[in-house]
């Protein structure tokens, strides 16, 4: 029933994807709890009736090899089994920075490419502003030692002492929600703005900590505390503060990159918005929609450069004349959907530009599913069914949608499938 059930679904996304002109696709692994590779496959497209992006999950597959041969394989096989014409109608893959995976000599992307001329490459936006965060993190020497230091605090309180922790939030701040520091682990970067946030909340209850483990423990740990007594001063609590502000800002950035609405153009204007530079990305900036900046874009998507050239000036003029332009891509796509036949190619640039991916969120979100599925009480289950479990799951409004439609039962709709 399950396997059905799955069935019905796969085909009324395939059928959707079908009707849009483009599509890209999300691909991330993962081991399960049985040590098996897992392939996490997500389809992204833009409806043109809901004026939405949509993310949909398509399956997990067990992997044998690792190698960027067999992980093409398995992505042009499912693609291929979904019915859909990758060769013209996939415009983008959004892969993490794996060297399998990103290498532009013969990596997966490569491969693809190969296939699929139109398919373009793009890293993680959200990995790409892990990594610059990371390396700024252990180059600065002030913002090195910060974390180093929360480190060493993290460690001492999430030992033996973890108990007495809690124990000193309660007597200390019964009103407050009781909260645990984070180890910092550079894949993870929001557990370093929760780490500083806790910090900076319970920053008595850690100082009072660190007293009663010197004065009561001995050996190793209670060196650790008198160090870290010595070394946490006003410098630390004007870092604590300053890192937690920003980490705050940055945080915030980091969870709208992972939303499954978010496009390029929006992912351009959080990161510029970090580095305060936002004027020319929005309608009214001087640089939008210029011939030049959309030359490339164009080339790449074998759009005509005379066509598009002529369409711009007339576009800019109907937006002038709006009392409230579209500030975002999707919305400017909306805008453009009355008028697609007169402004064809850029129409097709913008359904790309929407459909390209920005993250690789939706894959590594199936994850967590898949940890709910197959647990160590029932790791002996298959992975077709691993896979169709984890897409009910994760597709309920798709099957919610299907089952429920012209008020159709399910034993109706099972009876067309059995």
């Amino acid at each position: 029933m399950i396997d059905t059930f799955a069935s019905i679904v796969k085909e009324e996304i395939a059928e959707n994807i079908k009707s849009c002109h483009y599509f890209t696709v999300q691909a991330d692994e993962a081991k399960d709890v049985s040590k098996t590779e897992q392939l996490a496959l997500v389809v992204r497209f833009y409806n043109e009736i809901s004026h939405c992006i949509q993310e949909c999950f398509i399956s997990f597959t067990p992997m044998s090899s690792l190698d960027a041969a067999y992980i093409t394989g398995i992505i042009l096989k499912t693609l291929e089994k979904l019915g859909l014409d990758y060769k013209s109608s996939l415009v983008g893959l959004g892969f993490d920075g794996a060297s399998v995976m990103s290498g532009g000599i013969s990596g997966v992307q490569k491969r693809i490419k190969e296939k699929a001329p139109f398919a373009s490459y793009l890293h993680c936006y959200g990995h790409k502003l892990n990594l610059v965060l990371t390396i700024v993190a252990k180059n600065v020497p002030q913002s090195s030692e910060f974390c180093s230091l929360l480190e060493e605090v993290y460690l001492v309180s999430n030992a033996v002492v973890r108990e007495k922790f809690l124990s000193i939030q309660r007597e200390m701040s019964p009103e407050e929600q009781i909260r645990e520091l984070q180890h910092l682990s550079d894949t993870r970067w929001w557990c370093r703005t929760t780490s500083c946030e806790n910090a900076l909340l319970h920053l008595e209850c850690i100082i009072r900590l660190l007293k009663e483990t010197s004065a009561d423990d001995t050996g190793a740990r209670a060196v650790s505390a008198r160090g870290l007594l010595a070394q946490m001063d006003a410098e630390f609590v004007c870092l604590l503060k300053f890192f937690s502000e920003i980490l705050g800002n940055i945080n915030k950035v980091s969870q709208q990159l992972q939303d499954k609405q978010a496009d390029l153009g929006k992912a351009t204007k959080l990161i510029s918005c970090l580095r305060e530079d936002l004027a020319d990305l929005c309608p009214a900036g001087q640089t939008f929609l210029h011939k030049d900046d959309l030359k490339s874009f164009a080339l790449s998507y074998s759009v005509k450069q005379s066509d598009l050239k002529h369409e711009l000036p007339s576009v800019k003029k109907l937006l002038q004349k709006e009392l409230q332009p579209p500030t975002s891509l999707v919305e400017f796509l909306s805008f453009n959907h009355p008028y697609k036949s007169a402004f064809d190619c850029l129409y097709r640039l913008l359904l790309i530009a929407v459909t390209l991916p920005v993250t690789s969120a939706s894959c590594e979100r199936s994850f967590s599913k898949m940890e709910i599925v197959k647990t160590f009480l029932g790791n002996s289950v298959t992975s077709e069914r691993l896979s169709n479990t984890a897409l009910l799951s994760i597709e309920s409004k798709w099957a919610e949608t299907i089952f429920v439609a012209n008020g159709d039962t399910y034993l109706e709709i099972m009876g067309q499938y059995l």
